[in-house]
Protein backbone atom coordinates (compact mmCIF):
# COMPACT_ATOMS: atom_id res chain seq x y z
CA UNK A 1 0.00 0.00 0.00
CA UNK A 2 1.39 3.40 -0.96
CA UNK A 3 0.65 6.75 0.60
CA UNK A 4 0.08 10.01 -1.21
CA UNK A 5 3.28 11.97 -1.71
CA UNK A 6 3.52 15.54 -2.92
CA UNK A 7 5.55 15.91 -6.10
CA UNK A 8 7.62 19.05 -6.37
CA UNK A 9 8.07 20.49 -9.83
CA UNK A 10 10.38 23.19 -11.12
CA UNK A 11 8.90 26.38 -12.51
CA UNK A 12 7.98 25.81 -16.12
CA UNK A 13 9.09 29.31 -17.06
CA UNK A 14 12.64 28.69 -15.83
CA UNK A 15 12.82 25.45 -17.79
CA UNK A 16 11.42 27.19 -20.86
CA UNK A 17 14.35 29.63 -20.71
CA UNK A 18 16.73 26.66 -20.27
CA UNK A 19 15.16 24.95 -23.31
CA UNK A 20 15.53 28.09 -25.43
CA UNK A 21 19.17 28.40 -24.33
CA UNK A 22 19.80 24.75 -25.24
CA UNK A 23 18.27 25.21 -28.68
CA UNK A 24 20.23 28.43 -29.26
CA UNK A 25 23.50 26.77 -28.25
CA UNK A 26 22.68 23.80 -30.46
CA UNK A 27 22.09 26.09 -33.45
CA UNK A 28 25.40 27.88 -32.81
CA UNK A 29 27.29 24.59 -32.60
CA UNK A 30 25.71 23.30 -35.81
CA UNK A 31 26.61 26.54 -37.60
CA UNK A 32 30.22 26.28 -36.37
CA UNK A 33 30.34 22.68 -37.63
CA UNK A 34 29.18 23.82 -41.06
CA UNK A 35 31.80 26.60 -41.25
CA UNK A 36 34.80 24.76 -39.78
CA UNK A 37 36.31 21.32 -39.80
CA UNK A 38 34.09 19.02 -37.67
CA UNK A 39 35.87 17.44 -34.72
CA UNK A 40 34.75 14.49 -32.63
CA UNK A 41 34.23 16.67 -29.55
CA UNK A 42 31.99 19.13 -31.43
CA UNK A 43 29.94 16.29 -32.90
CA UNK A 44 29.57 14.72 -29.44
CA UNK A 45 28.50 18.09 -28.00
CA UNK A 46 25.87 18.48 -30.73
CA UNK A 47 24.52 14.99 -30.07
CA UNK A 48 24.35 15.53 -26.28
CA UNK A 49 22.71 18.97 -26.64
CA UNK A 50 20.29 17.58 -29.21
CA UNK A 51 19.20 14.78 -26.87
CA UNK A 52 18.79 17.22 -23.96
CA UNK A 53 16.86 19.69 -26.11
CA UNK A 54 14.58 16.87 -27.24
CA UNK A 55 13.91 15.55 -23.71
CA UNK A 56 13.14 18.83 -21.91
CA UNK A 57 9.78 19.63 -23.62
CA UNK A 58 8.30 16.30 -22.49
CA UNK A 59 8.38 17.45 -18.87
CA UNK A 60 6.18 20.53 -19.21
CA UNK A 61 2.73 20.32 -17.62
CA UNK A 62 -0.06 22.67 -16.61
CA UNK A 63 -1.93 21.94 -13.38
CA UNK A 64 -5.36 23.56 -13.42
CA UNK A 65 -7.00 25.08 -10.32
CA UNK A 66 -8.96 22.41 -8.39
CA UNK A 67 -6.97 19.77 -10.20
CA UNK A 68 -3.78 17.79 -9.87
CA UNK A 69 -1.46 15.55 -11.87
CA UNK A 70 -0.48 12.06 -10.77
CA UNK A 71 3.11 11.29 -11.75
CA UNK A 72 4.12 7.75 -12.67
CA UNK A 73 7.65 6.66 -13.53
CA UNK A 74 7.46 3.49 -15.62
CA UNK A 75 4.21 2.56 -13.82
CA UNK A 76 5.52 3.31 -10.32
CA UNK A 77 3.80 6.08 -8.32
CA UNK A 78 6.12 9.06 -7.81
CA UNK A 79 3.77 11.66 -6.33
CA UNK A 80 0.92 14.06 -6.96
CA UNK A 81 1.46 17.63 -8.16
CA UNK A 82 -1.28 19.80 -6.62
CA UNK A 83 0.19 23.29 -6.98
CA UNK A 84 -1.60 24.96 -9.88
CA UNK A 85 0.35 26.58 -12.66
CA UNK A 86 2.97 25.90 -15.33
CA UNK A 87 5.52 23.38 -14.05
CA UNK A 88 8.23 21.03 -15.25
CA UNK A 89 8.96 17.54 -13.97
CA UNK A 90 11.13 14.75 -15.36
CA UNK A 91 10.36 13.94 -18.99
CA UNK A 92 10.19 10.25 -18.18
CA UNK A 93 7.19 10.69 -15.87
CA UNK A 94 3.74 9.91 -17.18
CA UNK A 95 1.33 12.65 -16.12
CA UNK A 96 -2.35 11.84 -15.55
CA UNK A 97 -4.95 14.46 -14.69
CA UNK A 98 -7.01 14.08 -11.53
CA UNK A 99 -9.85 16.41 -10.52
CA UNK A 100 -10.02 17.70 -6.94
CA UNK A 101 -13.36 19.42 -7.45
CA UNK A 102 -15.99 18.78 -4.81
CA UNK A 103 -19.02 17.10 -6.31
CA UNK A 104 -22.42 16.91 -4.66
CA UNK A 105 -25.27 14.56 -5.35
CA UNK A 106 -28.73 15.61 -4.22
CA UNK A 107 -31.17 12.78 -3.59
CA UNK A 108 -34.93 13.13 -3.97
CA UNK A 109 -37.21 13.56 -0.99
CA UNK A 110 -38.96 10.38 0.00
CA UNK A 111 -42.06 10.07 2.11
CA UNK A 112 -41.96 7.11 4.49
CA UNK A 113 -43.84 6.16 7.60
CA UNK A 114 -42.18 5.48 10.94
CA UNK A 115 -43.19 2.65 13.30
CA UNK A 116 -46.06 4.70 14.70
CA UNK A 117 -47.41 5.34 11.17
CA UNK A 118 -46.53 9.02 11.13
CA UNK A 119 -45.31 10.33 7.73
CA UNK A 120 -41.65 11.38 7.59
CA UNK A 121 -39.87 13.03 4.69
CA UNK A 122 -36.20 12.05 4.20
CA UNK A 123 -33.54 13.16 1.70
CA UNK A 124 -29.79 12.80 1.32
CA UNK A 125 -27.05 15.08 0.04
CA UNK A 126 -23.77 13.29 -0.61
CA UNK A 127 -20.55 15.30 -0.98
Amino acid sequence: MSREAEAKGVSGWVMLVVELALVGLLVLLIRSLAMQEPTASKIAAVVVLGVLAALVPGGFMVVEPNGSKVLLLFGSYQGTAKKSGFQWVSSFNTKRALSLRVRTLNGEQLKVNDLAGDPVEIAAIVV
